[in-house]
């Protein structure tokens, strides 16, 4: 385990002024041209933060957005989830290669998918958010427990054979929750937060319990599953108790400013604090690799994304990104340039070419020298 002894790296100082109106531009005509109520950024160059944020945290009250402001991060919470089991792989204490029918013997083919296959989305477990349970509970707003996800997940007939291919799958992650509770004694929130949050300085970062408030200020809208439709407010699906956010287990739940969210996305590829050189190359080794001739699949590390031209001209990028409800998340490192990325969107609905669009603006800029001497993460330039 990380020990609290274990201080935040510190963010650099700023060398120069920077033209953050630039990059402010950049970050205001995105969210206009894609229709969001508000969007916020932090990008994490060389030690040194810049924070931006365009829009409203509520269309109703007008109330400005502010690049502090966190919100539900949606899937990219599973680069949490990975972190934390890598770093007991680390420690001896959790193995890449074991089959988890010691903790989940009623999931199916539970003697042959390893840990190893959950991370990287190879275990041909169908999605427990398609199942039958899950889509009744959440059409009651009823919430779901562990036990009672766990039990769908195992009613679910598998799509293939453990390792046979890649298919991204909610299931892997909930699957995983469990494995780290069992391995830890702790529940997954209390595991991350002492074993990989408040050792790394993260303490704002909140793994939601589901039980209370909504731990975010920002409002979040739907617009359809494919980004049609009128915008609404989500927040009935956010209340205490409902199905959305009960079921949130190891696969989301994560709630995190963009800064948080860029300081977490450097130290899982490019940090030294939590995971040491072997573990992070054993991490990102997949996500590094060839593209697959399956054009439905993607390069997976165990937790990690890479392969896609997220950013143009940059082959090594590794990313996650999120879609919640109501909320929108990417977050992207490119080693060979110390650079990390963080956005998120209070509307569900935002594409990876939206996305692509956004980032290669901000990294170009980046790299053209406009964010050169970038501010400290208290200079948040908003609109």
């Amino acid at each position: 385990m990380l020990t609290s002894a274990v201080t935040p790296a510190p963010v650099a100082p700023a060398a120069a002024a920077v033209d953050q109106r630039s990059l402010q531009q950049v970050v205001d005509d995105f969210r206009v041209a894609k229709a969001l109520p508000g969007v916020t950024v932090a990008i994490l160059h060389d030690g040194h933060m810049t924070s931006l944020a365009s829009g409203v945290a509520d269309v109703a009250t007008g109330a400005k957005l502010t690049a502090d402001d966190p919100m539900y991060i949606a899937s990219a919470s599973k680069t949490f989830t990975a972190g934390l089991a890598m770093r007991l792989v680390q420690e001896g204490r959790l193995a890449l290669d074991a089959t988890i029918d010691r903790w989940l013997p009623t999931l199916p083919n539970a003697g042959s998918i390893t840990v190893r296959q959950l991370l990287g989305h190879r275990s041909g477990l169908a999605n427990v958010l398609e199942t039958r349970p899950f889509g009744d509970a959440l059409a009651a707003d009823r919430p779901m427990s562990h036990a009672q996800l766990l039990d769908a997940a195992a009613g679910a007939a598998p799509h293939f054979a453990p390792g046979a291919r890649w298919e991204y799958s909610n299931t892997n992650y909930v699957a995983l929750a469990s494995i780290l509770e069992q391995v830890t004694g702790q529940p997954l929130a209390t595991a991350l937060r002492e074993r990989v949050l408040h050792p790394l300085g993260l303490d704002g970062v909140l793994v939601d319990s589901g039980d209370a408030p909504a731990p975010t200020p920002v409002t979040g809208y739907w617009h359809g599953w494919d980004g049609a439709g009128p915008r609404e407010p989500t927040d009935g699906f956010y209340r205490p108790g409902g199905t959305w956010r009960t079921t949130a287990w190891g696969d989301a739940g994560i709630v995190a400013s963009a800064p948080q969210l860029a300081r977490w996305g450097h130290e899982l590829v490019e940090g030294h604090r939590l995971l040491d050189a072997g573990t992070r190359a054993e991490m990102q080794r997949g996500a590094l690799g060839p593209l697959p001739a399956d054009p439905n699949e993607l390069p997976d590390g165990l937790g990690l994304f890479g392969g896609a031209p997220v950013v143009d001209g940059h082959a090594t990028s590794l990313w996650h990104n999120g879609l919640d409800l109501g909320y929108s998340s990417m977050l992207v490192d490119l080693p060979s340039e110390h650079t990390t990325v963080a956005v998120l969107a209070n509307q569900r609905w935002v594409g990876m070419a939206d996305w692509s669009d956004l980032l290669n603006e901000l990294v170009g800029r980046v790299e053209a020298g406009d964010a050169q001497g970038a501010s400290t993460s208290n200079a948040t330039v908003a609109e």
